[in-house]
């Protein structure tokens, strides 16, 4: 299976994988004492995305990510939930979903960038 930017994925990787659990091994990535704000500004993001996207009882896919409806779903979303904060925070949010997002590409369990259709706010 090919990965982001047609790497191979890891040995074991699977495109079947829970949104919730994608995003507990993501934030497990950034378990050093230096990143302890980092995880905890992106788990705050991160949160926010699971509990629009699979919500407790749901079992959602994060592949389900990978066609245009979810790529369309997420910038929507995305727009909605920060555009109206400071550029600096939305920047923050936006920071946050790419390098998860970028993770799951390495790890093959997204083929595309869902976050593709996003850009940062200029200053």
């Amino acid at each position: 299976m090919r990965g982001y930017r047609g790497r191979a994925s890891p040995p074991g990787a699977r495109r079947i994988t829970s949104a919730p659990r994608a995003t507990t091994a993501y934030l497990a990535t950034l378990s050093g004492s230096e990143q302890r704000n980092t995880q905890r500004d992106y788990r705050s993001t991160l949160r926010a995305l699971t509990t629009e996207f699979a919500p407790p009882g749901t079992h959602v896919l994060l592949a389900e990510l990978d066609d245009e409806a979810g790529v369309d779903r997420l910038t929507t979303w995305f727009t909605l939930q920060w555009s109206g904060r400071a550029p600096a925070t939305f920047n923050r949010h936006l920071d946050a979903l790419r390098s998860a997002a970028t993770f799951w590409m390495d790890q093959g369990w997204l083929t595309t960038n869902p976050t593709r259709r996003l850009g940062p706010v200029l200053v």
